[in-house]
């Protein structure tokens, strides 16, 4: 089958989108209640109640005006109710908890506890869907990158107490006040997304990169909101794609000496 990566993305935004769900199934459960109510005032006949009676034929005379738009509008409401509910009470739970969880468990267990432990600016690498894939060669094509375009050299390190793993930067075996992070917790994405689409209707038009980009983001907009925002030191913390390392060069800047003058 065909995919379509914009399809994907809506599909998936889609599954965030709760609020809209909610209002669909109460308009949809409206909607039934009334093609119900309207056929069995038609089958009572002048036995219904006069309010009933009197209120369905407005309804009948403004919104259904024929036999064929009550039953239109019953079809189309059976329809929508168990998929707004489905999305409403299951799905769009089910994604929220997902994104949450990978993001406030990765601040409190590993970023708070490092920025309490450790002066240093850290870095947060956004990871593609390669982290999934193969994460070892993901890791050692990225770090290759990043040390390619920053001229730095990354090792593998802990900091912070309890020690928590960094890539920490280092210049002519000068350690600079920096270290790096590859996000590799949200690798949990790649069995997620995987399940997904090899499941039932899953893989009509997603690939498993498609869904990763778009929960990564997610993520990350959790992290930041949540999180990040409400930092008073903000600038210790970045969060940047591997192609915009290039924003990084003030960090790791060679300090400017003075030359002493004649």
């Amino acid at each position: 089958m065909m995919k379509n990566r914009t399809l994907c993305l809506i599909a998936e935004w889609l599954k965030l989108q709760r609020l809209a769900w909610g209002a669909l199934l109460f308009f949809a459960g409206l909607g039934f209640l009334v093609a119900i109510a309207f056929s069995v005032a038609k089958i009572l006949g002048h036995s219904s109640p006069a309010i009933l009676s009197a209120a369905l034929d407005y309804i009948r005379r403004t919104a259904l005006p024929s036999d064929e738009a009550a039953g239109y509008l019953r079809d189309v409401s059976f329809f929508l109710l168990p998929l707004a509910a489905t999305f409403f009470f299951v799905v769009c739970q089910q994604r929220k908890a997902v994104i949450n969880t990978l993001a406030d468990s990765y601040y409190r267990n590993y970023l708070s506890k490092l920025r309490e432990h450790d002066d240093r600016t850290i870095v947060l690498i956004k990871p593609t869907f390669g982290l999934c894939a193969d994460e070892g060669n993901y890791l050692r094509d990225t770090i290759r990158l990043l040390e390619a375009k920053l001229k730095v050299e990354l090792r593998e390190e802990y900091a912070g107490s309890p020690g928590r793993s960094v890539y920490a930067a280092y210049r002519s075996s000068l350690l600079l006040p920096l270290v790096f992070d590859f996000c590799r917790n949200q690798a949990i994405l790649g069995d997620i997304v995987r399940n997904e689409v090899d499941g039932k209707f899953g893989g009509i038009f997603c690939r498993p990169e498609y869904k990763f980009e778009f929960l990564s983001k997610k993520v990350f907009e959790r992290l930041e909101e949540e999180h990040l925002s409400n930092l008073r030191d903000k600038s210790r913390v970045r969060v940047v794609a591997v192609e915009d390392v290039s924003s990084l060069a003030d960090l790791v800047a060679e300090p400017k000496t003075n030359k002493e003058g004649a």
